[in-house]
C-alpha cells in the first residue's frame, strides 16, 4: 500500500489502480472527503469565532490554521503516511471554510458604500485565481511531476504567511467596534484609518442609527442562528438569501465543469490537450470575475444577478438541445454545445457566482450578520454534496436532460428574485436596512 498510494502509474493503467485495490479506494475516497467535511464544521462554527474574537483575529487565527494544514499535508511523501494528508486536507478544509464566509463580511463592512460590490468580489477573484494558478502548476512541464507535486502544496502557504505579515498593520471592523463591543473611540480610530479621513462623524452616526433601529424593531443586539428564523423580517430576508445561494449552487456550475471536459474529449482532444483545454476554461472565468469587479457599481447587483441566471439558464436548455442532437450523430452540435458551456460559464462569473456573498453582508443588519454569514456559507455546501451525488445518479438515468431540470430551476429562481431583491449599489449599509424594513418589515 506505501508503495502504490502516491506514486505515478502508466496512462494505460490509470483506469485499474483504483478497480483492482479496494483499500486504496477507501483511501482516496477519505482525502477527497475530507476538505468538504472539515469546511461544512467550520462553517458552522463560524458565528462563535465572529463573536469571541472579531473578523480581524478569526482571519489571523485561520491563516495559521491553514499553515498547518499546508506542513502536514506537504510532508506526506516525504514521511510515507497517507494518514498525514487526510489530517492536512481536514485542517484545509476548516481553513477554507471560515475563508469563505468571514472575508466577504469583514469586506462589506469595511468598505465605503461606492466601492463595496467591488472590493466584495475580490475573494472571488482569488478563489477562481489560486484554482487557475493550481491547474497552470499542475501541467506536466512545470510542476505536475511524480518528483515535484508537493510543491504545489508547499506554495499553498504562501498567501497565508504574507496575511499573517501584513493583517496586524489593519484594524477591526469599525461596526463590530461600535455595535457588538460598545468601543465608540476604537470604532472612530478604525473608520479613519479605513477613510483616510477625520471626518467621518456622519458614517459612525449612520453605523449607530442602525444599531437602534434593529433594537426598537425587536431584534437583539447579538441574534442567534435560531433568532433569524424567530424575527419576521430576518426571516424573510433568510428566504430570499436562501434563494439565491440555491440557484447559485443548483446552476449546475460543477456538471459544467465535468461537461466541458468531456466536450473536449468529444470533438477530438487528446489528454493533455484537454489540460489545456482547462487551463482555458479556469483562465475564462478570471476574465469573466475581472470584468464582474467593474461592472458592479456601474450595472449595480440587480441586473448582474437576474441577468447572469437568466442567460445561464438559456445556455443550460441549449446544451440539452444540442447533446441531444450530437448523439444522433450532428457532430457540429458537439461545438455548439462547447459554445453553450463556455457563454454559462462567463455569465455565471459575470454575476451569480459570488454575487450572494456580497448581497447577504449587504442585506442582514450587523446584529444578525455573522449568523446569516454562517448560515448561508454552510448552505452553500449541503446542496453542492447535494449535487454532488445526485448529478452523476440523474447523468446516468436521464443524461443530458439533467440540463433541462436545473435550467428549469435556475429559471424559476430568477422570477422569485426579480421580485424580492433589492438593488443595493451605491447604498451605504444604513439605508439599505431602511428600505429592507419599509418593504418585508
Amino acid at each position: 500500500m506505501q508503495d502504490i498510494w502516491c506514486k505515478a502509474v502508466a496512462e494505460n493503467e490509470e483506469h485499474l489502480v483504483l478497480s483492482e485495490n479496494a483499500e486504496l479506494n477507501r483511501i482516496w475516497a477519505i482525502v477527497g472527503a475530507t476538505v468538504g467535511g472539515g469546511a461544512l464544521l467550520s462553517l458552522w462554527s463560524t458565528n462563535w469565532w465572529l463573536k469571541r474574537f472579531g473578523s480581524k483575529n478569526t482571519m489571523l487565527i485561520n491563516n495559521f490554521i491553514g499553515v498547518v494544514g499546508t506542513v502536514l499535508a506537504s510532508l506526506c511523501v516525504e514521511a510515507a503516511s497517507f494518514e498525514m494528508l487526510i489530517v492536512g486536507r481536514f485542517i484545509w478544509g476548516v481553513n477554507i471554510g471560515i475563508s469563505i464566509s468571514v472575508p466577504p463580511m469583514y469586506i462589506a463592512e469595511i468598505s465605503p458604500a461606492s466601492l463595496r460590490g467591488a472590493t466584495g468580489t475580490f475573494p472571488g477573484v482569488c478563489f477562481v485565481g489560486g484554482a487557475f494558478t493550481a491547474v497552470v502548476l499542475g501541467l506536466p512541464q512545470l510542476l505536475g511531476t511524480e518528483q515535484l507535486w508537493p510543491v504545489i502544496f508547499w506554495l499553498r502557504a504562501a498567501p497565508a504567511v504574507v496575511f499573517l505579515l501584513t493583517l496586524p498593520f489593519c484594524r477591526e471592523s469599525p461596526r463590530y467596534l461600535l455595535l457588538r463591543k460598545n468601543q465608540a473611540a476604537a470604532a472612530r480610530r478604525a473608520l479613519t484609518f479605513f477613510r483616510g479621513t477625520q471626518d467621518v462623524d456622519g458614517e459612525l452616526r449612520a453605523i449607530q442609527l442602525e444599531g437602534d433601529s434593529m433594537l426598537a424593531g425587536g431584534c437583539s443586539k447579538h441574534v442567534s442562528l435560531l433568532g433569524l428564523f424567530r424575527h419576521p423580517f430576518l426571516r424573510r430576508l433568510v428566504i430570499i438569501c436562501t434563494v439565491v445561494i440555491l440557484c447559485n449552487q443548483f446552476s449546475g456550475v460543477a456538471p459544467i465543469s465535468i461537461y466541458t471536459t468531456a466536450i473536449f474529449t468529444k470533438i477530438g482532444l487528446s489528454k493533455l490537450e484537454s489540460l489545456y483545454g482547462t487551463v482555458g476554461f479556469f483562465f475564462l472565468q478570471i476574465l469573466a470575475v475581472l470584468t464582474s469587479m467593474l461592472l458592479m457599481e456601474r450595472a449595480g447587483r440587480r441586473l448582474l444577478l437576474l441577468g447572469g441566471f437568466s442567460v445561464a439558464a438559456l445556455c443550460l436548455f441549449g446544451m440539452t438541445l444540442f447533446t441531444a442532437l450530437g448523439k444522433l450523430s450532428y457532430l457540429w452540435a458537439n461545438y455548439v454545445s462547447m459554445v453553450c458551456a463556455l457563454v454559462f460559464i462567463v455569465a455565471f462569473n459575470l454575476g451569480p457566482a459570488f454575487l450572494p456573498f456580497v448581497l447577504v453582508p449587504e442585506m442582514f443588519p450587523q446584529s444578525a450578520r455573522s449568523s446569516a454569514m454562517t448560515l448561508v456559507s454552510a448552505g452553500c455546501q449541503l446542496p453542492n454534496v447535494a449535487m454532488t451525488f445526485l448529478f452523476p445518479i440523474a447523468d446516468a438515468l436521464i443524461a443530458e436532460y439533467t440540463f433541462l431540470i436545473l435550467g428549469i430551476i435556475l429559471l424559476a429562481g430568477t422570477v422569485y428574485m426579480y421580485f424580492n431583491v433589492i438593488e443595493t449599489k451605491g447604498k451605504p449599509l444604513s439605508v439599505i436596512q431602511a428600505e429592507l424594513r419599509q418593504r418585508f418589515g
